[in-house]
């Protein structure tokens, strides 16, 4: 009969450097990141630094504060390796959106989760920040409470990126170690929202 790991274990086990977890997205992936100021931001650099070894993947993001230039790197490249899909716009202006190639889906906050638990939108492998876990191993999404959770119970391959700074916020915040592939440690500063660019 197996026993069940423990889950200090597992976080043990499978933490990675951010350049070995970003190594584990196949082509052809849809990639899911953690939304606005919940995103990882060292996880989303070292992927935006990869982005030439890509073929056809896909981004996934609610809003996007581009702290680091996916969208640029794409437009750049001309190469459809890398593609940007948002569900909001946010305050973007239509030039923009026109000068930075970006994929928009229209559609309510709430039918999102949905989305992506019915696999219509299938998500492959969510990019997503948490808390150091907890004495049973729960850690928190802080402030990226909206659909990131959905996104990674949804995922194929679940990366996080473990960040100290994140603060640990009640409700419908929490995953647990055992629903985590796979553990990047890096602290850094958490997003705020200041004043937009003009895009």
């Amino acid at each position: 009969m197996a026993t069940a790991k423990y889950w200090a274990d597992k976080y043990v086990e499978n933490k990675r450097s951010a350049a070995e977890a970003i190594s584990l997205i196949k082509p052809g992936k849809r990639v899911f990141i953690g939304s606005s100021c919940g995103e990882p931001q060292h996880l989303v650099r070292i992927l935006s630094e990869s982005s030439g070894n890509f073929t056809d993947i896909e981004i996934v993001r609610l809003l996007t504060l581009e702290t680091a230039p996916l969208t640029l790197i794409a437009n750049k490249t001309k190469t459809h390796s890398l593609n940007i899909r948002s569900f909001y716009l946010g305050s973007a202006k239509a030039r923009g959106l026109a000068r930075n190639i970006r994929f928009i889906t229209p559609i309510n906050l709430s039918a999102i989760p949905r989305l992506f638990k019915s696999r219509l939108l299938p998500i492959h492998v969510a990019l997503i920040q948490v808390s150091p876990p907890d004495d049973f191993g729960w850690m928190s999404l802080g402030v990226s409470v909206d659909i990131t959770l959905a996104a990674a119970s949804s995922a194929d391959l679940v990366i996080a990126q473990v960040n100290p700074r994140m603060p640990r916020v009640l409700g419908r915040s929490f995953i647990h170690v055992n629903d985590v592939d796979v553990f990047v440690e890096h602290e850094e500063e958490i997003l705020t929202a200041g004043d937009l660019p003009d895009i």
